[in-house]
């Protein structure tokens, strides 16, 4: 059973969004912007490292790729191996390629992290 009209008044409607958006608003805390820059840096500096180790990872896989396809070259020299010069030669080259192109990531990624060390090491000067 209905007894009628209920409604509120915009006063009232007011004093209820005030007192959301104010509790809202109270748990907010003001980080101060070199606290939220220096975590920033080391999220990304982190991030860098990580990159830095996976290339690494795979330079070494693939130094050791080559490592044994040069042992495999030998075998085919003498006759022994089952693989034709032809396909080697593919692997091989094909290996180079990624240890160069690996090689090269981990020289990158060194040089960006120790740009953003200075930079940082600056930063502390100034």
């Amino acid at each position: 059973m209905c007894n009628g009209r209920t409604g509120y008044t915009s006063r009232k409607l007011d004093e209820i969004i005030d007192s959301v958006v104010h509790n809202l608003l109270s748990g907010i805390i003001y980080i101060p912007k070199d606290t939220v820059v220096a975590k920033r840096y080391i999220a990304k500096a982190e991030e860098y490292k990580n990159q830095l180790n996976d290339a690494k990872g795979k330079r070494k896989l693939y130094d050791t790729g080559l490592l044994d396809l040069d042992a495999e070259s030998i075998k085919v020299i003498r006759g022994e191996s089952k693989l034709d010069s032809g396909l080697l030669n593919k692997l091989y080259e094909d290996a180079k390629k990624n240890a160069f192109e690996a090689d090269l990531l981990v020289r990158v990624l060194k040089s960006i992290i120790s740009d953003n060390e200075k930079r940082k090491s600056l930063s502390k000067i100034k």
